[in-house]
């Protein structure tokens, strides 16, 4: 019956984005899932985040109740369903047995994935998508940008190294990361060329090209 309440990481963020209802189970301060009691046959106990000022304790809501959150505060549709495709004729039919989830937000798509071996893992998946849309900085997304910082040069040493350099006939600091700190999006993201050579940059076909030529 666990597999039904979101995992206590998942509990957390949605406590954060104001979820309070009724929920049938807790996450205790050592992240372990406390079932509620029934306390007789006409009334069972239930858990709200509001319940407690302090301490790290968090209602554990059911997937289906956070799914439900989402569409209500955010108006956010997600569901999951079996991979289905087409024949040729238009019917549908299941191909494989792996699921998939989609998310749209005010009536519009924004999210779908495939490919997952089981229903848990799709629902899963889909609530760390929608805590993502409703606060990015709950679950960071990873830069698109890449960290050459590692191959700054430094005394002397270039990430190229010598024999390649001198194979290729060019000098030792033909290419080497940039530092600027004074522009984030440039400071060891990117690459600066020596101004021993001028450089064309072409296209070839699907394929762009960096041409060196002598001065």
């Amino acid at each position: 019956m666990t597999n039904q309440f979101s995992p206590y990481e998942q509990a957390l963020a949605l406590k954060e984005l104001g979820f309070d209802e009724p929920c049938l189970g807790f996450y205790n301060h050592q992240g372990q899932l406390i079932l509620m009691t029934q306390e007789d046959e006409n009334s069972i106990q239930v858990y709200k985040n509001s319940y407690v000022k302090l301490g790290k304790q968090y209602a554990a809501p059911t997937y289906s109740q956070a799914f439900r959150f989402f569409r209500e505060k955010y108006n956010i549709d997600s569901w999951v369903q079996p991979f289905t495709s087409k024949k040729s004729n238009g019917d549908l039919y299941l191909p494989d047995e792996s699921y998939s989830y989609f998310i749209f937000k005010d009536g519009v798509w924004v999210a779908d994935e495939v490919d997952f071996l089981e229903p848990e893992e799709a629902e899963l998946a889909c609530l760390k998508k929608l805590i993502q849309i409703s606060t990015p900085t709950a679950f960071p997304k990873e830069s698109k940008y890449f960290d050459f910082s590692k191959h700054v040069s430094n005394k002397g040493k270039f990430f190229v190294s010598a024999d390649v350099c001198e194979s290729l006939g060019l000098v030792g600091d033909f290419i080497q990361v940039r530092k600027n700190s004074s522009n984030p999006e440039t400071h060891h993201r990117s690459f600066f060329l020596s101004n021993s050579y001028k450089w064309e940059l072409k296209f070839d076909g699907d394929a762009m090209v960096l041409i060196p030529t002598k001065k």
